[in-house]
């Protein structure tokens, strides 16, 4: 998967320029030759604008899911394969929570958001899911198709209850 990233900021003057406009390829995650992803913007802190547009720093380069922490970001998109040669897992989803805000857009395929209570929510290309740190797993369908899902990880503090 390969996709254009065009990064607008602003000159030492004020102006609206573009810094950067590149392609770029995605990145096979840490866990598995079968999920790749494209890091579209990752910080750690609250960003401020305007800004010159430069790349920011975050506290990991390596590919894959890293959790911001609070005030931080991870824009992604991710691409996962399941066929034959790339079996997703048993079907058994892995409960677990994060300390973010995550907005996912299905471009692609389908996935499967299950709930703590039992709840099973299917989407398909089209559907975006809010989800608010709640304990939660993913699934991914194997429907021919791979899954190609947009992702936004916002850090967030936690409440205790």
């Amino acid at each position: 998967m390969e996709v254009r990233i065009v990064v607008a900021g602003e000159d030492e003057r004020g102006r609206a320029v573009v810094v950067s406009d590149e392609r770029v390829e995605s990145q096979p995650m840490s866990w598995s030759s079968a999920n790749t992803s494209i890091d579209i913007l990752s910080t750690d802190e609250t960003p401020v604008v305007p800004n010159d547009g430069a790349r920011p720093a975050h506290s990991s380069t390596r590919p894959g899911f890293n959790w911001p922490p609070r005030g931080g970001v991870r824009f992604k998109i991710v691409e996962t394969i399941v066929d034959d040669d790339h079996p997703w897992d048993d079907g058994s989803a892995q409960f677990h929570t994060t300390d973010t805000i995550d907005v996912n857009i299905v471009l692609e395929g389908e996935m499967v958001l299950v709930l703590d209570d039992g709840v099973v929510v299917e989407l398909q290309a089209g559907d975006c899911i809010v989800q608010n740190g709640a304990r939660h797993a993913w699934q991914i369908k194997r429907s021919g198709t791979p899954l190609r899902v947009i992702n936004l990880m916002i850090g967030a503090a936690r409440e205790a209850r």
